[in-house]
């Protein structure tokens, strides 16, 4: 009965931590690029779901002038900004590692309890394990 859906029945995610905008933010900052799949088509949904200045500044970040080619192209000048650029990329690298290991302990190792209970499918739905691995990997190609 919302005037807004035309009264038809509407199809909400529940709450995950793809919801946040930090990682988001990070990837377009740093130029992080992932060939799609699910979980990236699945992240993008996620954007809907943030706050709306949360979500213009992910685009606006997006949108914007590239980190990677300022960095790339002063390289010779101050190698010293590879460095700097090369450590913020690993250590979005460790955390994805770690986010890795998390989901491994806590939801894929652990027992099965029923149907309802899938430990192979993430709080968004989706097969993680494969995807965030990925995502480590990718992020880790990105260095300069």
């Amino acid at each position: 009965g919302v005037e807004e859906y035309n009264g038809q029945p509407q199809r909400f995610r529940g709450e995950t931590g793809a919801q946040s905008s930090i990682i988001p933010m990070l990837d377009a900052l740093l130029s992080i690029t992932h060939l799609p799949n699910e979980l990236t088509h699945y992240l993008e949904d996620m954007l809907k779901y943030m706050p709306p200045n949360h979500r213009k500044f992910v685009i606006v970040i997006n949108e914007g002038p590239s980190v990677r080619q300022f960095v790339s192209s002063r390289m010779r000048q101050n190698p010293n900004v590879v460095e700097l650029f090369n450590t913020c990329v690993s250590l979005l690298y460790q955390f994805r590692s770690m986010h890795l290991q998390y989901a491994r302990d806590y939801i894929f190792n652990q027992a099965q309890a029923g149907p309802d209970n899938p430990t192979h499918h993430g709080t968004g739905g989706t097969p993680f394990m494969d995807y965030l691995k990925k995502h480590c990997d990718e992020t880790l190609e990105q260095l300069i």
